[in-house]
């Protein structure tokens, strides 16, 4: 396994962190395999917030370690940057890989920023994780709510890795509001991870004379599956959530002439995101997912803390204050909770390109 140690230096604060100061933040990311689009976005938006805090005067230190989206690699990922002196971990990334650690991260008594981790139970695993995303029963119930009223469909398929807990805790938030707005969910079909034929899975579904099929997946079963569903002439909405934030994903559907949907955490097109989206783009010759926007997020919020005590005790501190933090992918708050209120944004893919459809919180 390859391991990428970055490291960012800045000499003066004069808001937030203070003249004199280091913190030195742990970072774990899927840099290669499987998820490694995801992790390298997100390494990308806190490079460029690093730099940007250079830029004004704040003094931070990044080091990244690699644990290839595999949940037990995490963990050690976790230890090795604790003992190494880092005061706070951001990351890992996927909501599996944040549960194995949240044992870890109790006893080690140091704070843990999730940029992407979606799944509920995150931050109930550990009073010391804080989520800067919103969760799958946002997301699930914002798909959910936007295909029934904004598209006017009654008629729902599933299809999910039921051993994935993204998956599985996504589809469900789906389902239950779907099925409470006065949808139905026809059938649930499952897949497992790995999968590239999902044709057995998508005729039954059509079968049920469903009028949109949402697919609770990361991109790259979503690629097969958009790939397939077109194959088969299926014509209905196809929808996923942010695992579907992907610009592989988005360059495919150049192809194909369906109606996809998607969660996302920003809309690169947003007054505010403009100027990140312009930075990224400068910094990386690539357009921003929101991966990459919610690890800059990250560091950016952790370089408005006012620290007077910069130990892992301190800064839990400071984060329980976090009050309407304006970031790229909306404000936060952790004053009333572990977990913020933001909304969601629907993005539809369409001959490569994304467009915004809606933005607001779920009821």
């Amino acid at each position: 396994m390859k391991n990428i140690k970055l490291v960012f230096v800045i000499l003066l604060s004069v808001t937030g962190i203070t003249y004199g100061q280091s913190i030195k933040v742990g970072v774990v990311l899927p840099l290669t395999g499987a998820l490694s689009e995801y992790g390298n976005g997100c390494l990308n938006g806190m490079k460029l917030a690093a730099d940007e805090l250079v830029m004004e005067d704040k003094h931070i230190i990044l080091s990244v370690e690699d644990d290839s989206g595999n949940p037990s690699v995490s963990a050690s990922a976790v230890r090795k940057l604790f003992y190494g002196g880092c005061k706070i971990i951001v990351g890992p990334l996927t909501s599996s890989s944040v549960i194995a650690v949240a044992r870890l991260i109790d006893s080690l008594n140091v704070p843990l920023i999730a940029p992407a981790a979606t799944a509920p139970s995150v931050t109930i695993m550990s009073s010391r994780i804080y989520r800067l995303c919103y969760s799958d029963t946002m997301q699930g119930k914002g798909m959910a709510e936007f295909i029934r009223y904004a598209m006017g469909k009654t008629k729902a398929g599933v299809l999910l890795d039921y051993d994935n807990v993204y998956s599985k805790e996504l589809a469900s938030a789906f389902e239950k509001r779907f099925q409470e707005i006065n949808g139905e969910v026809a059938k649930e079909v499952v897949y497992t991870s790995g999968d590239t034929d999902f044709r057995t899975q998508l005729q039954a579904l059509i079968v049920k004379n469903v009028d949109c099929i949402f697919v609770a997946s990361y991109y790259k079963e979503a690629e097969n599956i958009i790939k397939q569903a077109s194959q088969l002439g299926i014509t209905c909405p196809l929808m996923g959530g942010d695992g579907w934030d992907s610009q592989e994903l988005i360059d495919m559907t150049k192809e194909y002439n369906g109606f996809y949907f998607y969660s996302s955490h920003f809309f690169k097109n947003d007054v505010k995101a403009k100027k990140f989206r312009n930075s990224y783009m400068n910094a990386t010759s690539l357009e921003p997912t929101s991966f990459g926007a919610l690890g800059y997020d990250a560091i950016r919020l952790i370089g408005t803390l006012k620290l007077s005590d910069t130990t892992s005790a301190g800064i839990r501190d400071e984060l329980r204050k976090v009050d309407n933090f304006n970031g790229v992918t909306g404000k936060m708050s952790f004053k009333n909770g572990r977990d913020p209120v933001k909304e969601v944004t629907i993005l539809r893919f369409f001959k490569g390109n994304s467009s915004l459809q809606q933005k607001f919180i779920p009821k």
